[in-house]
């Protein structure tokens, strides 16, 4: 803390750009001016709290961190076996804790990122095309801006420290596009008149326009995060601040203050180092490829603090209001600070949903799942590396000589064809036994290889990450039916759905709740969207002919509830048994008339895994139901000529 406000109070500034009309209030927000300094202490004041509440965690997260890869620092001795020859084994990390990661986050892809990745339905029978288009407009802005790879990211700081951290900001993307426009000339050149006849002409034009916009998922630093340390990992939103730590550069920053009229005081980045004390205490020992960064005249990183904080303006003297309101602040290199205003979003949430699949409801900075077994996956490293010791130096050929009786030079020649002198005077006494001995070594270690799988049947029960779910048939030497199969693939899906719905709840429920949110306050223009998905049916009695249905932002403006996710995977169901209650009931005319064979047909093929089972539905959508109706009665029907055959209506014989 003490070293964090010094730096601030070092600096000297030179008041020589002119922010007047951009600082909040009309207050003096100027580098070094009285207000500027006492709000820069309150929040670098309030950084450090969450800095130092989670700083007792970084040792833990580092051990996670060093389990994820099989790179190990040689020691001495191993880096000499190594140039020696590279073929002989040194110490790893046995890659058990990567394989659990891996086969949980495939697990979290399937539950969770099949489209439309977020579900709304309509709150009443006036939102359903509006809730319709909400949901397609969303699942572009999640295809334009990558959203599936900022969830990964998302989800593995959340399974490796408990603590996966993205803010979900609107972005818009600006650029240039030729259009083609219609423009009226005369069709006679030489005649200047107002009444001469014109003609149209189109021709093609360049416009600055906006390309693209939406939400865009930024994955924030688990080490740089700054939760308030009084609320648990779940609650985020409900403390007084909420922030992180992110590395910008100043070039950037200054293209954000042209087109963003709440930022101020960029220019005075030229007069200080931008980095902050606050990156500087990253561990460096979860990248071992960082790149040292350096402040000159060609690099200049600039390290920015975003905090959210609920302040009451009149305290704080930003303002009048004697109500709590949310407020955003970014201080640059622990010095500047660049922007302050309310955030004045319609979620009123801070804009920072927490991935912690292993939280206990009350602490800050939980134990993840990896975390647990970190310690098993050291006996297992233990194990591995220890029999590999000893194997290596079982296979040196270490030798007891008595070296009056031998030429030891001899005995070093590394090449094959070795051939040992013995000195003269031992010549023909037939003593050799007594002049080179083997040196016996027993290998302590021979069980460590049969202890490795019990280690990692313990890791799969803790986990649950199992073989089934890794793709890995159970080691047996019995046949193992398709049933038992079944049991235990169903049972390790249990589990991995029990931790989807943690983070269905936590995580995706709350992103797909200010994700719709932001689309309805700040959509500028509308798009074009596809009629398809679950509102299909729907979206084609409004637009019959239709593919694709125009989607503005008057459109979104409806009452909408956010669709939970149960956590489970397509084909995870038991489609065997579902189809058998089909067939039975599409046998039996009673059972028939009171079941929707079609829909029950459709959920029985989600169950199985199809994706794109609507594209089914949309060829026969405008087909006639069947009606089912008792063998006897179809009869009467035939006798009376009210029905025919199948074939002879078809043309075929009767």
């Amino acid at each position: 803390m003490q070293e964090v406000m010094t730096k601030s109070k070092n600096v000297q500034f030179e008041h020589r750009y002119n922010y007047s009309t951009r600082y909040p209030q009309g207050l003096d927000m100027r580098p070094g001016s009285k207000k500027h300094a006492e709000l820069l202490e309150a929040l670098l004041y309030r950084a450090t709290l969450a800095r130092d509440a989670l700083r007792g965690r970084f040792d833990s997260w580092n051990d996670v961190d060093k389990t994820l890869t099989a790179y190990i620092d040689l020691s001495e001795d191993e880096k000499t076996l190594k140039n020696k020859d590279p073929r002989n084994p040194v110490s790893i990390v046995v890659p058990v804790t990567y394989a659990t990661m891996e086969t949980l986050l495939t697990f979290l892809s399937a539950a969770f990122l099949n489209p439309p990745i977020f579900r709304y339905d309509p709150v009443g029978e006036e939102d359903v095309r509006g809730a319709a288009m909400l949901e397609r407009v969303i699942e572009s802005h999640c295809h334009r801006f990558k959203l599936g790879l900022r969830m990964h990211t998302l989800w593995r700081d959340g399974l490796a420290y408990n603590c996966g951290v993205g803010s979900p900001v609107w972005t818009v993307k600006r650029g240039r596009r030729r259009q083609k426009v219609t423009r009226y000339r005369m069709m006679d050149p030489m005649i200047f008149s107002a009444f001469a006849p014109m003609e149209p002409v189109e021709e093609m034009e360049t416009v600055d326009t906006i390309l693209y916009e939406g939400t865009e998922l930024l994955n924030i630093d688990p080490y740089q995060f700054l939760p308030d340390p009084n609320v648990s990992i779940d609650n985020v939103s409900k403390g007084e601040f909420c922030g992180w730590v992110g590395r910008t550069n100043r070039m950037e920053l200054l293209t954000q203050e042209m087109d963003d009229p709440g930022m101020f005081n960029v220019k005075y980045l030229s007069e200080i180092d931008g980095r902050s004390l606050f990156v500087e205490e990253k561990p460096d020992e979860r990248d071992r490829y960082d790149v040292m960064y350096t402040h000159d005249s060609v690099t200049n990183p600039v390290d920015v603090l975003y905090l959210y904080a609920t302040i009451v303006p009149r305290e704080w003297e930003l303002g009048p209001s004697k109500r709590p309101e949310k407020w955003v602040f970014w201080v640059a290199g622990d010095s500047i600070i660049v922007k302050a205003h309310p955030l004045d979003l319609n979620h009123d949430m801070y804009p920072v949903a927490v991935c912690a699949p292993d939280y206990d409801g009350h602490s800050l900075a939980p134990i993840s799942r990896l975390e647990i077994m970190n310690g098993m996956q050291k006996t297992v490293d233990f194990l591995y590396n220890s029999h590999f010791a000893n194997v290596r130096k079982a296979i040196n050929d270490m030798f007891l000589v008595d070296p009056q009786m031998v030429y030891l030079n001899d005995l070093k020649n590394p090449y094959e064809g070795l051939l040992i002198r013995m000195r003269q005077k031992f010549w023909g006494q037939g003593r050799l036994s007594e002049a080179v001995q083997q040196f016996q070594v027993q290998d302590v270690t021979a069980q460590h290889m049969a202890d490795v799988p019990l280690v990692n049947a313990m890791i799969e029960k803790v986990t649950g990450a199992t073989e089934n779910m890794q793709g890995i048939r159970r080691s047996t030497s019995e046949r193992v039916s398709a049933r038992e199969a079944q049991n235990v693939q169903m049972n390790a899906m249990s589990r991995m759905e029990n931790t989807a719905r943690v983070i269905s709840m936590m995580t995706m429920q709350p992103l797909a709740y200010m994700f719709a949110h932001n689309a309805q306050q700040f959509l500028e223009i509308g798009e074009w969207v596809k009629i398809t998905g679950r509102f299909e049916e729907d979206l084609k009695e409004l637009f019959p002919d239709a593919k694709r249905a125009y989607a503005s932002p008057a459109d979104l403006a409806v009452e909408f509830d956010v669709v939970e996710h149960d956590g489970s995977v397509p084909g995870s169901g038991d489609p065997q048994t579902l189809l058998m209650l089909w067939q039975a009931a599409s046998q039996n005319p009673f059972v028939a008339q009171s079941v929707d064979l079609v829909s029950m047909f459709f959920y029985i093929a989600k169950a199985a895994g199809a994706k794109n089972v609507q594209d089914f539905r949309a060829v026969a959508q405008n087909m006639p139901m069947p009606t089912v109706m008792p063998n006897e009665q179809v009869g009467q029907q035939v006798q009376a000529g009210n029905m025919i055959p199948l074939q002879q209506a078809m043309g075929g014989a009767g």
